[in-house]
């Protein structure tokens, strides 16, 4: 198990290989130490398995400065780039924004 510590310098050490600005870490103890790292609506994560460290992420409503949003979105898939990650997750969360937005625009034009 990971020690406060150790997760603190994880999530230092992906707050770093993220692009853009803005983003934020997170350390907290959930039957063990965890870690994030935040920007918006965007939480990326590390989903070790035996040492090999992946990614994944998930999208919420927190578009602003508030810790905690309502998740909106999240994948199955995981990555060994966490930028990578959070592009699979854009590109899934759009294809699911796109076939709602035809189902909106449907039950608008019926109910016309």
């Amino acid at each position: 198990m990971m020690t406060k510590t150790e997760a603190t310098k994880r999530a230092a050490a992906l707050r770093k290989r993220m692009k853009g600005t803005g983003w934020k870490q997170r350390v907290w103890e959930n039957l063990g130490w965890q870690y994030e790292v935040t920007n918006g609506p965007l939480s990326v994560f590390s989903v070790s398995n035996h040492g090999n460290e992946e990614f994944s992420c998930m999208l919420s409503d927190n578009v602003s400065d508030s810790t905690y949003g309502c998740i909106l979105f999240h994948s199955v898939g995981c990555n060994k780039d966490p930028n990578k990650a959070v592009l699979a997750e854009v590109k899934g969360a759009r294809k699911v924004a796109n076939k709602l937005g035809e189902a909106v625009a449907f039950a608008e034009k019926v109910m016309a």
